[in-house]
Parts: C-alpha cells; structure tokens; sequence
C-alpha cells in the first residue's frame, strides 16, 4: 500500500498493489472514485496471430452525495473550493496514470 498527498488539496491517493485498487481519502460533498477499466473490445490477432493485450482507461468520477443547495455566498465559495480540489486532483492522476497503471501491475495497454 502507497499513499500520495496530493498538493494544493486534502486528498491524498492510497494504491494497493495487491487489490489493484486506488482510493482516494479526504473530505468532500462528493463520493470520488478512479479505476483502471478493462475495455470490453472484440478479441484480435496481430500480424503473427497472437493475441493483443487488454485495453485499460483510467476513469474518473465525483457524485454529488447530497441534494446540493446553494443558499449563501459562502455555501457558494466553499462548493467552488471543492469543485477546483478535485479538478487538481483529476489533474494529478490523469497525468501520472501511466506510473500508477504500472504500479498497480496491471498488465495490457492503457489508453
């Protein structure tokens, strides 16, 4: 198990090697969510008839856990600090998805 702060916000990134799992810790309004999906493609050969290997994607989501209501400035700015927390945090893993697709040990292609 690693764990990665993740700058600029009060996330931090936990992988597991042996779940293949990455989860992020923190406080948010949103239920946050990134995983390697294996991609559901028709089965190919290549030139010498062999097998291609898996295609992954990273894929990543915020839901919002409640009825979001916005009732003051401050309710407001806040929901705006969460919303840029999470963009830098998108930021950080679609830019080290390649690291994280390796250390993760997954074996196939990421796109």
């Amino acid at each position: 198990m690693k764990k990665t702060a993740v700058l600029k916000t009060d996330f931090t990134v936990v992988t597991s090697k042996a779940e293949k799992s990455i989860e992020i810790v923190g406080s948010s309004i949103f239920n946050l969510k990134a995983e390697f999906v294996k991609q559901d493609r028709q089965l190919s050969l290549d030139e010498n008839g062999d097998l291609f290997e898996p295609e992954y994607k990273l894929v990543l989501e915020a839901k919002q856990s409640d009825g979001l209501v916005l009732d003051s400035s401050y309710a407001a700015k806040e929901f705006a600090k969460d919303v840029q927390e999470i963009k830098t945090l998108f930021e950080f893993l679609e830019e080290n998805k390649n690291n994280l697709f390796e250390e993760l040990g997954f074996l196939g292609v990421l796109l």
